[in-house]
């Protein structure tokens, strides 16, 4: 049975609803965020592929990721209606031929933002994940500075394909 009728038949028989992050923790976001991310850049690849590189986690099913694997429409819809709503628009358009720098700079901003709410937490591990986050964002946002004056592109284009910060 070819793999794309597989996750078809297990999208129409399983049809869950979607719950926004019921636990609330930051690996949870997490893993929900991968999952988009890597759907994205590996829209030329074959779903077997997908298989093995999402990692299960997150509150949006790995089967359900799969079999919205190819439509842009399905993957809009799973994602719509989470903090990821606005990246997940921008990787519809990104799959109709769109720029695909624009829809990791909103994964990673809709990520920024959600690290951000980790300050309003009073305990757990909330903090240390956010502090590691945003240090792993500054440090892309140095090498993105770095390269591109290397390149010799303007401040300006450096400037609008940085990301958010966590301050």
């Amino acid at each position: 049975m070819p793999e794309e009728h597989y996750a078809a038949s297990f999208a129409r028989k399983h049809n869950i609803p979607y719950v926004i992050n019921p636990r609330g923790d930051m690996e949870t976001a997490r893993m929900n965020y991968n999952k988009l991310k890597k759907i994205k850049k590996t829209l030329v690849w074959k779903i077997y592929f997908l298989k093995t590189a999402l990692i299960p986690g997150g509150t949006i099913g790995t089967d359900r990721v799969l079999a919205a694997f190819d439509s842009a429409e399905a993957l809009t819809a799973l994602y719509g209606n989470t903090w990821l709503g606005n990246a997940a628009a921008a990787g519809a358009a990104a799959m109709s031929g769109g720029a695909l720098t624009a829809f990791e700079l909103l994964c990673d901003n809709a990520l920024m933002d959600y690290i951000r709410a980790a300050k309003l937490r009073s305990f757990g591990a909330a903090h240390v994940s956010a502090y590691l986050a945003a240090m792993e964002n500054e440090t892309t946002a140095a090498r993105m500075i770095l390269t591109g004056r290397l390149a010799g592109l303007q401040p300006a284009v450096i400037r609008e394909r940085l990301r958010e910060t966590y301050a």
